[in-house]
């Protein structure tokens, strides 16, 4: 069954998080099959999922999924693998980025490795440090880095098709900012990764799987939509689209 969104309906974006194994590939999966179009996945999780899934469950996808694998720690292969599916992608296609969390690390990684060289790293590595916890605002221009992060933000969020992020699970603690905090402190936890992500999408939801084995999903934003809490999943598309975004069969 396809769906068709309600009218005038801008293209969905939208956050999913949880830990490993809460069925974050899966439900980007399943929200493209409900609602057709190409489907572009950036990949940055080296686990092989969208390979196992489109040779399983999902068969019915492999000639309308295209999956582009890059080294999470790779900046400039992430970044350019993003221009190049907003380049291609179209209103109804999906651009999906699983894992978006590895991207903030990956541009520090890369900022360090300009202005420092591959020396500064191997020294802290030697050490035992985290050399991107322990550079001070001399060795960091987070001016800079954050405007050349924003360039990711500006391309996937410009597109006309369809963007889900999928990210990993962080607490959420003392030292974030109180947007954060007032975004996020009820639940205690928050999509890793650079401290904007939650804001720059309409749709952020958290997936979860509960002590019966069962998978749920819980409403964290949502403008303009129902929340819901431990909502179950059987097939997110369908749950999520339907009966959450009023999405409706495709006549």
């Amino acid at each position: 069954m396809k769906l068709n969104p309600p009218d005038n309906m801008p293209p969905e974006r939208i956050i999913v998080f949880g830990n490993p194994g809460t069925g974050k590939s899966t439900a980007a999966l399943s929200l493209a099959r409900v609602t057709g179009g190409n489907v572009f996945v950036i990949d940055t999780d080296y686990s092989a999922s969208y390979a196992r899934l489109l040779a399983t469950e999902f068969n019915d996808l492999a000639n309308q999924v295209n999956v582009q694998v890059v080294s999470s720690d790779d900046w400039v292969g992430i970044i350019t693998a993003i221009r190049t599916a907003v380049d291609t992608a179209t209103a109804g296609d999906w651009i999906i980025l699983d894992s978006i969390s590895p991207t903030w690390q990956a541009l520090q990684t890369h900022y360090i490795n300009i202005r420092h060289g591959n020396d500064f790293l191997d020294v802290f590595a030697l050490a035992g440090k985290d050399a991107t916890r322990q550079t001070t605002d001399a060795d960091m221009n987070w001016q800079a880095i954050n405007a050349e992060y924003n360039k990711l933000y500006r391309a996937i969020l410009s597109t006309p098709a369809h963007v889900l992020l999928t990210a990993e699970q962080d607490a959420i603690g003392d030292r974030d900012d109180k947007k954060l905090q007032q975004l996020y402190g009820t639940y205690g936890v928050k999509p890793k990764g650079q401290k904007a992500l939650g804001h720059t999408t309409h749709s952020v939801l958290w997936l979860k799987k509960n002590r019966s084995g069962e998978y749920v999903f819980t409403t964290v934003k949502d403008r303009g939509r129902d929340d819901v809490e431990d909502m179950s999943i059987t097939d997110f598309g369908k749950d999520y689209l339907m009966k959450i975004g009023g999405w409706r069969p495709a006549k």
